[in-house]
């Protein structure tokens, strides 16, 4: 009974509770229904608000602050110039982009980007390819500094009336992907907006408009060479016309040699002082600079920052004269800021003093070399600062001493081999002229330390100054070293030269790409200039073949990084060295009277013995000389010849250096170089007698 009692009980308890529940579920409905009936929309119910995206997608949303609750402003969104949005044309043609300098600059720095991309800014309506514009901005475009204006194709009608006539300029805008090649006239203009494009290619700038900046903020008139040395004295001039730069476009300086008559060559281009690569640099380009700066003659030319790192900015490479000219940029160059040097390779020069005026009494002279033996009797060497014990900074002792660094002025390959074999690690890999190692507080004890490469100790190389030295340029040029136990040797091969000198003549019509490199005598290009009907024209060619094998140890491998090297459309491949061949003829008196010049080498294996080739120039392949290998270079090749048309008949020495400007370490270079007699006549021409030699 008492049990039933309670189960009656525990259902009513439960019935009341359903209906509460019930209860409160309507009441709650009807409260939320009345509060979203009343409400109205306020920015005080959320502390943010989210805009849709207007920059590039790496940004996802912009975040705004709400004024009322936080007290801020809205975040500014960078602003993008124009002449900083960059498009690229892939592989398969399709347009990329926009991009900003600061990615098209990284991917360019991973080698993503070859000469012959196809790139175009914002501003432009044309595509290029990056080497036009690397041409232009004489350096890599997305690096921070001068830009040019925009590029814009343009073509142009004439109408004539009966009293006057004129002519009409109008813009065609490119608005598919089918460009290949550029226009045959651009249309260059200052652009501040990208209407100005669309709408008028000869409009001139409005005063009102704001100067387009970079992308990093820096305008065009607000660009400086951070290597650049600026005259603080302001130009003063009373009208815009007056206000001009007071230096030429190709203006030329000495710097960082101890006088004037000595250092690091620099010329003025767009308003940027640049070095000069020292590639084919050698006597007659030194003579001509000597001239112009004023001394009345060279005394040497110099190579591989002898007096200190040159400026980041190099505007010539491959500079190629015939002492005859004016001025260095009357000589052939593969153009402004085409190159594929570092900043330690610049050219110099060490000229002759200037005639010393009737009332005074001396002049200083350019410091001559000093056989080391002359201050020391015993040197000590140890390397130290580098990751391993091959590698290191050069730090000599001499006599028990105290120890210093080496200055690095004209250190190079066949110093770092002569450093090496002292101490007993065989070969050179490389010779490094930088405080990376260290020794930026250590006592420089010595300058100017000069080696041909075939000595035991550095005690048998000539030096500049000893003791309380002078190290050109800024400082931190201190002499390093890596060395190695395996290196290549390169050798030519006389039976093939010999067996396969003959002469030929050719028309002019012919030697389209040979002109571009450079390969023939300067006749040639006087010819091209002043006959019109040049092609026509004929040059005897002394051809012959140049076989030149590795007999090392190691792999012979270009000296530039894969990413430098340059696409000849001629040829069809990437040449990977600009100087590892060099031909000459000289007269019975040592006067050089013809030279053949070959701009740029591909380097792979031809012919092997008792190995497996391994380097190829088809397909952007790795280039270089297999131990064991020959690189071949038949008679038939372009610029595989000397230019004689203008050689009088007689007899003369011949001389084929490979590795010329000692820029690959090798194990020794006494057999890099031919010297042969050549008889040369009417009808033929015969190369014999050869031998080994230095270059």
């Amino acid at each position: 009974m008492f049990h039933r009692l309670g189960i009656i009980q525990a259902l009513l308890l439960l019935g009341m509770s359903i209906v509460l529940v019930e209860g409160n579920r309507s009441n709650r409905r009807q409260r939320i229904q009345s509060l979203l009936q009343r409400h109205e929309p306020s920015n005080q119910i959320s502390r943010f608000t989210f805009e849709s995206p207007t920059l590039p997608p790496v940004f996802n949303t912009w975040v705004r602050w709400d004024s009322d609750v936080w007290n801020a402003t809205n975040t500014p969104q960078p602003t993008i110039s124009i002449y900083d949005q960059w498009y690229y044309r892939d592989d398969q043609d399709y347009i990329q982009g926009p991009f900003p300098s600061s990615t098209m600059l990284e991917w360019h720095k991973a080698g993503y980007f070859r000469p012959n991309l196809k790139i175009r800014r914002e501003v432009d309506n044309v595509y290029s390819s990056l080497a036009f514009y690397q041409r232009l901005y004489g350096r890599v475009p997305f690096v921070t500094g001068a830009y040019p204006r925009a590029i814009l194709v343009a073509t142009s009608s004439s109408s004539t009336s009966s009293t006057t006539s004129s002519t009409t300029t109008s813009t065609t805008t490119t608005t598919t992907a089918t460009t290949t090649t550029l226009p045959s006239r651009l249309h260059w203009t200052e652009v501040h907006s990208l209407n100005e494009i669309l709408t008028e290619v000869d409009s001139p700038a409005r005063e009102d408009e704001d100067v387009p900046v970079r992308g990093d903020g820096i305008a065009v008139e607000d660009y400086q060479n951070e290597d650049e040395d600026v005259d603080d004295e302001a130009v003063e001039c009373e009208g815009e016309a007056d206000c001009k730069h007071p230096l030429k476009d190709g203006s030329i300086r000495l710097v960082g040699g101890r006088t004037e008559e000595e250092g690091n060559l620099e010329i003025y281009h767009m308003g940027i002082w640049g070095s000069v690569c020292d590639d084919e640099w050698d006597r007659d380009e030194a003579e001509i600079i000597c001239r112009k700066l004023g001394f009345p003659g060279a005394v040497a030319p110099t190579h591989g920052s002898r007096y200190g790192y040159g400026l980041s900015t190099i505007w010539m490479d491959n500079v190629y004269c015939y002492g005859t000219e004016d001025h260095i940029t009357d000589c052939r160059f593969d153009g402004w800021g085409i190159n594929d040097c570092d900043r330690m390779e610049a050219a110099g020069v060490r000229c002759k003093p200037k005639p010393p005026p009737t009332t005074t009494t001396t002049t200083t002279t350019p410091r001559p070399k000093f056989p080391m033996t002359d201050v020391a009797k015993d040197v000590s060497i140890r390397l130290l600062g580098g990751r391993v014990e091959e590698e290191g900074r050069v730090e000599l002792s001499f006599d028990g001493g105290e120890w210093g660094v080496v200055c690095g002025d004209g250190w190079g390959v066949r110093e770092a081999m002569v450093a090496c074999r002292q101490l007993g690690m065989v070969y050179a890999a490389s010779a490094f002229a930088t405080d990376l190692f260290g020794g930026d507080n250590s006592t420089r004890v010595i300058s100017g330390i000069s080696c041909k490469g075939n000595e035991e100790s550095l005690l048998e190389c000539d030096h500049d100054q000893f003791g309380d030295v002078y190290c050109p340029g800024e400082g931190r040029e201190i002499a390093g070293v890596s060395c190695t136990d395996t290196q290549a040797d390169l050798e030519p091969d006389l039976y093939q030269l010999m067996s396969s000198t003959h002469l030929e003549d050719k028309q002019l019509f012919l030697l389209q790409c040979a002109m571009e490199e450079n390969c023939l005598a300067q006749q040639a290009y006087i010819d091209q200039r002043t006959n019109p009907n040049w092609q026509m024209l004929t040059r005897r060619l002394l051809r012959f073949t140049a076989a030149i094998s590795n007999i090392g140890s190691a792999a012979f491998r270009p000296f530039i990084p894969k990413s430098a090297w340059e696409w000849h459309a001629c040829h069809q491949h990437y040449h990977s060295m600009e100087t590892f061949a060099h031909f000459e003829i000289f007269d019975l008196k040592g006067n050089r009277a013809a030279e053949g010049h070959k701009a740029s080498f591909c380097l792979e294996d031809n012919d092997c013995v008792g190995v497996d080739p391994h380097f190829d120039c088809e397909n952007y392949g790795d280039q270089g000389i297999t131990p064991g290998c020959k690189d071949i270079y038949y008679y038939n090749i372009d610029c595989q010849w000397i230019d004689v048309t203008e050689l009088e008949l007689g007899t003369y020495a011949f001389k084929m250096s490979i590795n010329p400007d000692y820029k690959v370490p090798e194990t020794t270079f006494e057999n890099n170089a031919a010297l042969c007699t050549l008889y040369y006549s009417q009808m033929s021409a015969v190369i014999n007698n050869c031998t080994f030699i230095r270059p």
